[in-house]
C-alpha cells in the first residue's frame, strides 16, 4: 500500500470518527433538550396551578371582602367598609371594638337573665305558699258560700215580704187619697148645697113674691147638669179653663162640675160653673176656693166616684 493509501485510509479513519463523534453529541443533545423539555412542561403545569390555586384563593378573598362589607355595612357605620387592604387593619379595629361593646352588652343582658330567674324562683316560692294559702281559703268560701246562700233564701224571702208591705201600704195610702178626695168633695159639696140651698130659698122667696108666676124669677133657678158626664181640662188660664164637653154632652150655662186630679198624686181641686158653651168644649170659672193650680188633663165631672 502506498503512502497515498495509507494517508486515505488514515484520512477515512480520522473523519470516521469526527461522523461518530458528531452523532454521539447529537444524540446526547437531543437527549438533554427532551429531558429540559420535560423539566420545562413539569414546571410550566406546576407555575399554573400555583397560578390557578392564587387565582382560587384572590377570588375567595374578593368575595369574603365583598361579604364582609356587605354585613359592616349593614350596620349603618360608613367606618366599617374596607376599600383597600391598609383599611382592614382599621376596620377590624373598629369591629372588635363593636363585638367587646356587644359582648359587654351580652353580660349585662345575661346578668339581668340571672337576676330575672332568680326573681322567678323567689315568685315561685311564694307561689306555692300563696296556693297552699289558697287552698284553705277555697274550703273557706266553700263553706261561706253556704252561708251566704241561706242569707239570699232569707233576703229573698224579706224582699217579697217587704214587696208586699209596700203594695199593701201603696193600696193603702190610695183608699186615704180617694177617702181624703171624696171627704174634700162631699165638704165642698155639703158647703154648695148649703149655699145653693140659701140661694133657692131666695129665689123661692123672690118667686112667691113675685106671685109664683115670675119668668123672671123661674129663669134663676139654676139648671142642674146630666150624670155621669166626665171630660177633660184643655186649657188652664187661672180661674178659667176649658174642658173638652159641651152642649152635645148636656151642658149648659150655670151647670157646675168638680175638677179633680187622678194619676200618682190624686188630688180633688175643687169646682167650676159654665159660662161658655160650644157644642164639643166649654169655658168654666172657678166657684169658691180652689185647694190647687187646675191643669191641663185634670178631670171634671158631674160626680167623683161615685160621689154625689
Amino acid at each position: 500500500m502506498t503512502t497515498v493509501g495509507k494517508l486515505l485510509v488514515f484520512m477515512n479513519l480520522v473523519f470516521s470518527l469526527v461522523v461518530g463523534a458528531f452523532a454521539v453529541m447529537d444524540y446526547t443533545a437531543r437527549m438533554h433538550w427532551k429531558d429540559g423539555y420535560e423539566k420545562l412542561s413539569a414546571q410550566y403545569a406546576v407555575a399554573a396551578g400555583t397560578a390557578a390555586a392564587h387565582k382560587a384563593e384572590a377570588d375567595t378573598l374578593r368575595k369574603q371582602q365583598a361579604d364582609l362589607n356587605e354585613k359592616l355595612s349593614s350596620s349603618g357605620d360608613p367606618e366599617l367598609k374596607v376599600a383597600k387592604p391598609e383599611d382592614a387593619g382599621k376596620v377590624a379595629q373598629k369591629a372588635a371594638d363593636m363585638l367587646r361593646s356587644r359582648a359587654d352588652a351580652i353580660d349585662g343582658l345575661k346578668k339581668q337573665v340571672t337576676d330575672k330567674s332568680r326573681e322567678i324562683t323567689d315568685l315561685k316560692t311564694s307561689l306555692a305558699k300563696y296556693s297552699s294559702a289558697q287552698v284553705g281559703a277555697v274550703a273557706d268560701v266553700n263553706s261561706r258560700g253556704e252561708d251566704a246562700k241561706k242569707l239570699v233564701e232569707q233576703l229573698n224571702t224579706a224582699r217579697v215580704e217587704n214587696n208586699r208591705l209596700v203594695l199593701e201600704k201603696n193600696s193603702i195610702r190610695d183608699k186615704m187619697t180617694t177617702a181624703e178626695i171624696d171627704k174634700k168633695a162631699f165638704q165642698a159639696r155639703a158647703e154648695q148645697l148649703a149655699t145653693d140651698n140659701q140661694r133657692l130659698e131666695k129665689q123661692v122667696a123672690a118667686y112667691k113674691a113675685a106671685g109664683g108666676g115670675n119668668p123672671s124669677a123661674l129663669a134663676k133657678m139654676r139648671p142642674t147638669p146630666p150624670e155621669n158626664v166626665e171630660g177633660l181640662v184643655k186649657k188652664a188660664d187661672g180661674n178659667l179653663v176649658t174642658i173638652s164637653i159641651g152642649s152635645d154632652a148636656g151642658i149648659q150655662r150655670d151647670h157646675e162640675l168638680q175638677v179633680f186630679r187622678l194619676g200618682t198624686n190624686p188630688k180633688y181641686i175643687g169646682k167650676i160653673r159654665i159660662v161658655q158653651v160650644t157644642p164639643n168644649s166649654a169655658v168654666g170659672e172657678a166657684v169658691g176656693k180652689l185647694s190647687g193650680k187646675m191643669q191641663e188633663n185634670d178631670h171634671v165631672a158631674t160626680k167623683i166616684l161615685g160621689g154625689n
